[in-house]
C-alpha cells in the first residue's frame, strides 16, 4: 500500500509570512478547507489501496499565528522572532516520519503559491531524495515551466484525478513519469491538459 501526503499552503505568500508587523496584531491566515485536495484524496482512495493523508498549512499556520499573537499581547514591546522556514521544517518533518509518504502532492493555486511550492519540494527532498514530489492547480498549469525549476519531479496541468491515481497504481513511479503524457517533467516540459469532468460521481471520503 502507498502512502501519499497533499498538501495545502498557506494562504499567504512566503515573503508576507517572513515580514509580519512586529507584533502580528494585523496579520492573518485565512483557514480555507482544500475542497480540491478532498476530491482528489476521495477519487484516489474510491479506486484504489493507498493511505493518503492530507496536509493543510492554512489551518497549521493560522493556529501558530494566533499563539504568537497572544504571546506578544502579553508582553508588549517585546519582539517575536517567528522563523517560518525553521517552522516548515518542523511541520515536515514530522508528518514525513509519523505518514511515511511514497508521494508528496502539492497544490497551487495562486501565482505567489510557486515561492510555497520552491521551498515545500526542496524541504521533502532534503529529509529524502527517496519521496516524489509533484504539484498541480491553477497556477502550476499557467506557468508549469516555471514549476519545474524547484525540486518537484513532475507536475500535472488541468484536473490531477486521473493522473494522480496512474502515478500512486505504477510500480515504476519515475519510470510512469518519464513516459506518461499525463505529468511533465524537466526531462520532458510539454504535457496534455488533463479534464476530469464526473466531480459529481466522486463520493464523500
Amino acid at each position: 500500500m502507498k502512502n501519499c501526503t497533499l498538501i495545502y499552503p498557506p494562504n499567504s505568500s512566503v515573503y508576507a509570512i517572513k515580514h509580519q508587523s512586529d507584533y502580528l496584531y494585523y496579520s492573518e491566515e485565512y483557514v480555507v478547507i482544500p475542497t480540491g485536495l478532498l476530491c482528489l484524496a476521495t477519487y484516489c482512495k474510491n479506486n484504489g489501496d493507498f493511505n493518503i493523508n492530507i496536509l493543510n498549512l492554512s489551518y497549521e499556520y493560522s493556529t501558530y499565528l494566533e499563539k504568537l499573537r497572544d504571546e506578544s499581547k502579553k508582553e508588549i514591546g517585546s519582539d517575536i522572532n517567528f522563523d517560518y522556514e525553521k517552522y516548515l521544517w518542523e511541520i515536515l518533518t514530522t508528518n514525513c516520519r509519523e505518514h511515511k509518504p511514497d508521494l508528496i502532492g502539492i497544490c497551487g493555486l495562486f501565482d505567489h503559491s510557486l515561492g510555497h511550492i520552491r521551498l515545500i519540494s526542496s524541504m521533502v527532498k532534503q529529509y529524502s531524495k527517496n519521496i516524489i514530489v509533484v504539484a498541480g492547480g491553477n497556477a502550476v498549469t499557467n506557468m508549469p515551466g516555471k514549476v519545474l525549476e524547484t525540486d518537484t519531479d513532475a507536475v500535472t496541468l488541468g484536473h490531477g484525478e486521473e493522473p494522480m491515481l496512474e502515478l500512486l497504481n505504477s510500480d515504476d513511479p519515475y519510470k510512469y513519469l518519464r513516459l506518461s503524457p499525463k505529468w511533465a517533467t524537466k526531462s520532458k516540459p510539454d504535457s496534455q491538459h488533463n479534464l476530469y469532468t464526473k466531480l459529481n460521481d466522486i463520493s464523500p471520503l
